[in-house]
């Protein structure tokens, strides 16, 4: 049985940096599929996951270059998992 899709905001805040594609979001909500997920986090919140998703690794990438000495590659593969600076930018 999947988690209420109102505790989305939550997990995914709560494992920011962690999770990093939509199929994993929908996977620690308990769904089966990243469609239904999606389709269920759209109907409720009004935005699609992928978009909050994004904007919550953009809030925390802001977040660690104005706060530590990490490097761009650092902060997008390391603590973000995008992948490579390119990828970042």
């Amino acid at each position: 049985m999947s988690v209420s899709i109102t505790k989305a905001l939550e997990i995914i805040k709560s494992n920011n940096g962690k999770i990093s594609m939509i199929e994993e979001w929908a996977s620690e909500m308990g769904y089966d599929s990243p469609v239904k997920f999606s389709w269920d986090f759209r109907n409720h919140f009004g935005e699609r996951p992928l978009r909050i998703l994004n904007l919550l690794k953009l809030i925390k990438a802001v977040e660690l270059l104005t706060t530590t000495n990490k490097t761009v590659y650092e902060i997008g593969a390391c603590e973000l998992d995008i992948g490579d600076e390119k990828a970042f930018w």
